[in-house]
């Protein structure tokens, strides 16, 4: 199998797996409000069917959203007809920062070192979602016990363009958290000043496997994450 083969494939797979995930994730939305309706039915209570119209209200707000989340990551498929274009990861860098600038908190150290690796062919829609999801994560889930310290690098490794994020925030157990590091709506770490549904991650790691690259994870618990992104070239 060639190399467009194996990413016609890899897409394919991406397209499967996307419909199973929401099928069994709408299935409980779905489920919940068939139930409802009838107990609503039954009800004489006034008191009752204002309880239970509110949990009829809650499953068809989450049934809405999680469609309105297929679409969006759906749209992210039409980029692909788009062709591949030189990318300059200073600039991806420059509009995140530009874009955070009200929420970077003082002392906080950012670093970009791209001078082995300065560009790469590759869609600049998805590589500014990159540079802003993962240093936003890096402000949202910094440690209170230290100032911040950001450092994004790039290299070039057996013809492969690699783009490394590192932080010294709150990490993970991935320990515990590795098997739903990559699945939707899963969060880990709680801040009230960012709305948080637990979309970034998948989404990152989405964009970047229908484009043939990779993503890996590290960290640990109180020490930071390293996350390093393999570009296809």
């Amino acid at each position: 199998m060639d190399y467009n083969e194996e990413k016609e494939n890899s897409r394919n797979q991406h397209l499967i797996m996307m419909a199973r995930m929401f099928s069994h994730n709408l299935r409980s939305p779905i489920a919940g409000l068939k139930m409802l309706f009838p107990l609503y039915e039954m009800e004489k209570e006034e008191s009752g069917k204002e309880d239970i119209f509110k949990n009829i209200e809650l499953g068809a707000n989450e049934m809405f959203n999680m469609i309105e989340d297929l679409a969006k990551i759906l749209l992210d498929y039409w980029e692909l007809e788009n062709p591949k274009e030189e990318v300059l990861f200073q600039e991806s860098m420059d509009k995140a920062l530009e874009n955070l600038k009200e929420v970077i908190p003082e002392n906080c150290e950012i670093s970009g070192l791209f001078d082995s690796c300065p560009k790469a062919h590759y869609s600049q829609k998805y590589l500014d979602f990159a540079f802003l999801e993962l240093i936003q994560n890096s402000i949202r889930f910094r440690s209170p016990k230290r100032d911040l310290k950001i450092n994004v690098s790039s290299k070039m490794e057996n013809d492969k363009c690699i783009l490394v994020f590192e932080d010294n925030g709150l990490g993970l157990d991935l320990d515990l958290h590795k098997i739903d590091l990559y699945k939707m709506y899963k969060t880990f770490h709680q801040d009230q000043s960012f709305s948080n549904r637990g979309l970034g991650i998948f989404t990152l790691k989405n964009q970047i496997e229908m484009m043939g690259g990779k993503i890996t994870i590290d960290g640990k618990e109180d020490l930071g994450f390293k996350v390093t992104i393999e570009l296809m070239p």
